[in-house]
């Protein structure tokens, strides 16, 4: 099987494709292009013209915006399976709202917006589909925003460590969560409003009650009875 034929099985496990007709998909990637990108380098600038949404089948990506004063606040980590900028598609606006960089080797589906608005009128269940991704993305949000408001910072770690485990971790036999994502103090702090120092205390805090412990591979690992006792 050539890659062209994988990525193509591939594209029929997105979530907002998995329910059309095999005729319906392949109209779909009559419209697609296929895009290679090496880490290290930006698929898209906060600001640039949007012209295209993503599905990536391959590596990984991190989205991030800068603010006023050059600081990061990363967005999100998309790892394949995951189709995205979702968040500029119901706004007036034709410009990207962050910017996406390759933290792995990528392989991405490329559509324009264009082709893919026709076809969300053509195939009404794409539509349905997508309106489900933005809702999960809206209550998301609004437990973010309880999050930062009712909780305590060390709250807001573990909270932000589980909402991550949801997507880069697996759970083991023990029932302990590694994480398959690497993530450093610093991103953590950019994701959630925090400095480096204040992360690095609480994440040290947390090692040294085992609620987190790490492998040989220097790899997350949750400890959710450890964790359930910590909210008691």
């Amino acid at each position: 099987m050539n890659e062209k034929s994988v990525i193509n099985q591939q594209l029929s496990t997105f979530s907002l494709l998995r329910e059309l007709e095999k005729e319906q998909l392949d109209d779909f990637l009559t419209y697609c292009d296929y895009i290679k990108k090496e880490k290290n380098q930006h698929l898209f600038m906060q600001g640039d013209f949007m012209h295209s949404i993503y599905f990536l089948c391959k590596g990984k990506i991190k989205v991030y915006k800068i603010d006023g004063k050059g600081r990061e606040l990363i967005v999100g980590i998309h790892t394949e399976g995951e189709m995205f900028p979702q968040d500029n598609f119901f706004v007036e606006k034709n410009h990207y709202l962050a910017n996406a960089f390759v933290l792995e080797d990528v392989t991405l589906i490329s559509i324009s917006i264009t082709h893919f608005e026709q076809l969300l009128e053509k195939y009404p269940r794409m539509s349905v589909a997508l309106l489900k991704m933005i809702g999960k993305q809206i209550i998301d949000l609004q437990l973010r925003l309880e999050d930062k408001i009712f909780n305590t910072a060390e709250e807001q770690v573990i909270n932000l460590l589980l909402r991550l485990s949801r997507n880069h971790a697996v759970t083991l036999s023990n029932d302990k969560i590694l994480f398959l994502t690497p993530f450093q103090v610093k991103d953590l702090a950019s994701m959630i409003g925090f400095s480096r120092e204040t992360v690095s205390r609480i994440m040290a805090k947390f090692i040294l009650k085992k609620l987190i412990e790490k492998d040989d591979k220097g790899r997350l690992i949750l400890n959710p009875v450890l964790i359930k006792d910590f909210y008691q």
